[in-house]
């Protein structure tokens, strides 16, 4: 959908896999679109600020699917993830569960078995801020003495093995995303992160990202966000978890996230 308003034109998108159309609620779904496109009609930038924020799931989900590789055995046996020889080490807030499941029947894709034929299981990759399991394929767990996790898939029929988390998500908790809003007060819900695949240094996990999203005063959304940059370091990011969501999607996708409360994150505006 798009809107325009004088020499200003958004456009935004939205997915729903539904598990029937004879139940799909299309003036709400098509309402949903257009209030979002709507909002950021009247987005524009604001003044830098280091402030509290919330990742909506959406931005949420793109920032740890960039560094799913963290928990990669191959990476890890390289010395390239910084989590080589930190396992069963508090790496995480407390307040954060990963968990790996390629069984997980709630996601739209499952596998019993990976594209090695090792059979998949549910796995505790981080428990409460407990960095639990690494992910393997053959090589990989080989190259470390141990088992494959069953974590071996391509990426397409030419491509090669390598290691993959499947069904991968934050474990969420028991508040909305206005809920979140609420106990933020005044703050910033940045619902879009741009430049993934050259805004982060995997190595160091620090990140500078195109951003866009609203104001929350008083609680409740305010003005819509615009033209800012947000930074800091994943994992000084992920040790700074003031609440997790409960508004966890997984839609067609295979690593998902809810949305969450930080305590607080750069942010470069006008």
């Amino acid at each position: 959908a798009a809107g325009r308003q004088d020499d200003r034109i958004q456009d935004w998108y939205l997915i729903k896999v539904v598990p029937s159309i004879d139940t799909f609620d299309r003036e709400a779904f098509v309402k949903e679109l257009c209030d979002e496109v709507l909002h950021r009609l009247d987005a524009a930038s604001i003044p830098s600020r280091t402030c509290p924020v919330i990742l909506h799931r959406e931005a949420m989900t793109s920032l740890l699917g960039a560094f799913a590789g963290l928990f990669s055995g191959d990476l890890i046996s390289k010395g390239i993830s910084p989590l080589k020889g930190k396992l069963h080490e508090k790496i995480f807030s407390d307040k954060i569960t990963i968990i790996d499941d390629p069984r997980n029947t709630d996601a739209l894709t499952i596998a019993n078995f990976d594209d090695e034929g090792y059979p998949t299981r549910r796995k505790l990759v981080v428990n409460h801020g407990v960095f639990e399991t690494i992910l393997h394929n053959q090589q990989s767990a080989a190259r470390m003495q141990t088992e494959s996790t069953g974590n071996g898939f391509k990426g397409g029929y030419a491509s090669p093995v390598s290691v993959s988390p499947m069904n991968l998500y934050i474990e969420p908790g028991d508040q909305s995303l206005a809920q979140l809003e609420e106990r933020m007060q005044d703050g910033l819900v940045i619902t879009d992160l741009e430049g993934l695949h050259a805004g982060i240094d995997f190595v160091s996990t620090n990140f500078s990202l195109q951003a866009r999203g609203y104001l929350v005063q008083g609680g409740k959304r305010t003005q819509s966000v615009t033209l800012i940059t947000a930074a800091g370091s994943f994992m000084e990011l992920m040790n700074d978890v003031t609440a997790v969501g409960s508004d966890i999607d997984w839609s067609y996708r295979q690593l998902v996230s809810p949305s969450i409360l930080f305590g607080k994150m750069a942010i470069s505006g006008e």
